[in-house]
């Protein structure tokens, strides 16, 4: 927390100096006891302030420290300073370890991310019977009750994660485990937010444990995002994107996806999200990355936000985080190059490298997941409609016969559903034990072995 501090001082006043509690002068009257348990700050006139009040004088040229200074001087808000710095002093091994070090505040941002993408989904966490639970094997469904258990005690173990002092990681490491559970007993909880949390949050905790350089596990993290952003972008250029990119687009023109124009600039979009994602992978170019990705981030959350289009409220929040993660991972300096992390971590480097370079390739060859190879905002997913759907369903969505699957979940869960043939397969099985009457029309993705749209109509007979 010390050298953190200097380094924030000296890029408030260059001018000040900061010596050592155990090698630098004393200020008069003090001991070096004194120095390990207080700040304290000399001025240009040799006057010594200490605690909260060194705090003050240190930022006071800046205008939030003259605000803070004044504010001081009263005498109820003087004392609360005074108590807030004496916690922070008493605890501040911990809150080093905890929210200072750039990996770990990475780790604590994406838990906050996972909670809020969680309440902003708490119908598909702690509601299940809203819409049917899909298991990857259909016999490994488990009651909604328990699901609603674990699904609480995930919650519990990242709150805990925050405020642990001695179990951090393991808390995070154990939300992580059970949340794969309840992924692979629902896939429409796998969503690609929580998907990513999950991966940063259990790569810190297991490092934290093992005791590994946190200036490798920044790189780490440098890592699998730069991947995140190059896939994105990648599966980006298809012709489907430049239908969701017009529309996105709604709030400020509207505007035909079929035009030529249209279509180069949403395959230009795809192209500076993917090279935006490899600029930052190199650790001299990573700043540059950081701004240009959190214009993007600021630009969606405008286009789909409260004040564009109003859609998917829960991928609000994980645009804001993304921009703190990048500013988080890509801004410090003090990181070791992917060449170096290489050389030094290699079973750390191939893990990586298979979850988010080798798998998420498969993705463009069908053979991986949409959601678990990044694929975001891309239009080209697998993508189905119950015909007739049920009388309740037309009333709340005003369609005549025919209502998507994601709308479903949307409408129910507040989430997408998981854009899978099987998903799409394994809900209609579901519906079709309530009318047995009821088709599936479906098209599945996409790719570059099966590059033209298959149009599929199955009725209940070939599931039941």
């Amino acid at each position: 927390m010390c050298q953190s501090f200097g380094r924030v001082v000296e890029s408030v006043d260059k001018s000040v100096k900061l010596d050592s509690a155990q090698k630098g002068a004393l200020p008069k009257g003090k001991t070096r006891k004194d120095l390990n348990e207080s700040i304290h700050y000399t001025d240009h006139n040799g006057e010594t302030h200490e605690g909260v009040y060194a705090v003050l004088e240190i930022f006071r040229k800046t205008w939030y420290g003259k605000v803070a200074y004044r504010l001081s001087q009263k005498p109820l808000v003087g004392k609360l300073f005074e108590v807030i710095y004496s916690i922070v002093s008493n605890n501040r091994k911990f809150l080093s370890a905890q929210y200072f070090s750039p990996a770990n505040l990475a780790k604590n941002i994406a838990t906050i991310g996972l909670l809020a993408g969680i309440a902003a989904s708490w119908r598909l966490w702690f509601a299940p019977d809203d819409f049917p639970s899909l298991p990857y094997i259909e016999s490994m469904a488990l009651p909604a009750s328990v699901n609603l258990v674990l699904s609480g005690v995930v919650v519990v173990s990242l709150l805990a994660s925050l405020f642990s002092k001695k179990y951090t990681s393991h808390f995070s490491i154990a939300s992580v485990v059970i949340f794969l559970a309840i992924s692979f007993t629902d896939q429409t909880h796998l969503q690609p937010w929580a998907y990513m949390y999950a991966w940063i949050i259990g790569m810190v905790s297991i490092r934290n444990i093992l005791k590994l350089s946190a200036s490798n596990t920044l790189s780490v993290l440098r890592l699998m995002l730069g991947w995140i952003y190059v896939w994105s972008g990648s599966f980006k250029i298809n012709p489907d994107f430049p239908d969701v990119f017009a529309w996105m687009l709604g709030p400020i023109a509207e505007l035909n996806p079929a035009n030529d124009e249209i279509i180069t600039a949403a395959i230009t979009v795809g192209l500076l999200e993917l090279l935006m994602g490899a600029v930052l992978l190199v650790r001299k170019t990573s700043r540059i990355a950081v701004v240009g990705l959190s214009a993007m981030h600021i630009s969606i959350l405008y286009l789909i936000g409260p004040f564009g289009l109003d859609w998917n409220a829960v991928v609000w929040p994980w645009n804001m985080i993304m921009i703190l993660l990048l500013f988080a991972v890509g801004w410090p300096k003090y990181q070791t190059g992917l060449k170096d992390l290489f050389a030094k971590e290699r079973a750390t480097f191939a893990v990586v490298s298979v979850g988010f370079i080798l798998l998420p390739l498969l993705g463009h060859f069908g053979r991986w997941d949409t959601y678990l190879s990044f694929s975001l905002y891309s239009g080209n997913v697998s993508e189905g409609a119950v015909q007739p759907a049920s009388g309740e369903h037309l009333k709340a969505y005003g369609f005549e016969r025919r209502i998507t699957v994601s709308n479903v979940a949307t409408h129910e869960v507040g989430v997408p559903s998981y854009p899978e043939e099987r998903v799409l397969r394994a809900y209609f099985k579901d519906r079709c034990e309530l009318n047995d009457s009821s088709e599936l029309f479906y098209t599945r993705k996409t790719h570059i072995l099966e590059p033209e749209r298959e149009f599929y109509r199955i009725d209940c007979y070939s599931v039941l």
